[in-house]
């Protein structure tokens, strides 16, 4: 990641790409919860990171980051969910 996310947290897509260790085509957004601050959008030559405060983290659940991927980044036909490794 281009932009310093130590200090947070991955939410939506990228979440659950990690979290479940999804052998998958990248989402063109990649989105993460700071502490503090405002909404920003960070672009790149192939992806966006999108910085949301505090009040949009989803939770920790499966659905939770589903669902915030589905409202906030959209779907994309592109990345391709599969059992496989």
């Amino acid at each position: 990641m281009a932009h310093q996310t130590k200090s947070l947290k991955k939410t939506g897509y990228t979440a659950l790409i990690e979290l479940y260790d999804l052998k998958v085509i990248p989402h063109h957004v990649r989105s993460f919860i700071a502490e503090k601050g405002e909404r920003k959008t960070l672009h790149y030559a192939f992806y966006s990171e999108e910085i949301y405060p505090r009040r949009y983290y989803p939770g920790d659940a499966l659905f939770d980051h589903l669902e915030f991927a589905m409202k906030y980044e959209g779907v994309n036909p592109g990345t391709r969910w599969s059992g496989r490794g």
